[in-house]
């Protein structure tokens, strides 16, 4: 073999080698700032897809539906009522945490109805909350099936407490974030071990 030709496979080796480690980089940048976005919600998303990259294809996969939204953001005169009804969510708890409950679940619904979410399936929606509000979203899927649990039999209050915190992160979320992108980074997520109040 010539010294040209040794050279020449060797420069191809280097080449593949360095196109294979640009791959790797990008991939794992990718998957990074996936993890990074999702944070919780990408483990649940590979969880549930059986892969990571079947649960990473459905995280962009909810990028691109939410992208085609017409997600706005609140009006002022929006957000003061909004803030009403969410005191009156409060001060029902003491006498009827149920019916607190249920008040809860209907102020967020409507804010997501205002702001443009569809509001079909709930586990849909839930992804699509999760493009802009991924560090809130398990709380709101905890709250909803707390407040599903309840319509069918009582829970006990302390879970009524929690479901009605955790509505509340995402409360504070929607009516706070201007631009409907993402603010996890400019928000700690809100845990559900508050009172309500």
């Amino acid at each position: 073999m010539s010294a040209t030709a040794i050279v020449i496979i060797v420069i191809l080796a280097a080449v593949i080698v360095l196109i294979a480690g640009t791959a790797f980089f990008l991939q794992n940048r990718r998957r990074r700032d996936l993890h990074r976005r999702y944070g919780h919600e990408y483990d649940r998303a590979v969880q549930q897809a059986g892969s990571v990259r079947a649960g990473e294809a459905d995280l962009r996969e909810r990028v691109e539906a939410r992208e085609v939204l017409p997600i706005h953001p609140l009006t002022t005169d929006q957000v003061d009522r909004y803030r009403d009804e969410w005191e009156q969510v409060q001060s029902e708890f003491v006498d009827t945490p149920s019916g607190s409950l249920r008040h809860a679940d209907a102020v967020v619904t409507a804010i997501m109805v205002d702001r443009g979410y569809p509001m079909s399936e709930f586990e849909q929606q839930a992804k699509l909350i999760s493009v802009d509000h991924a560090s809130v979203v398990e709380n709101y899927r905890l709250a909803h099936e707390t407040f599903l649990e309840n319509e069918r039999d009582r829970v006990p209050t302390d879970q009524v407490r929690d479901a009605i915190v955790a509505y509340r992160s995402l409360f504070e979320e929607l009516i706070a974030v201007d631009d409907g992108q993402d603010s996890k980074d400019e928000r700690s997520q809100t845990r559900v071990s508050r009172s309500p109040r």
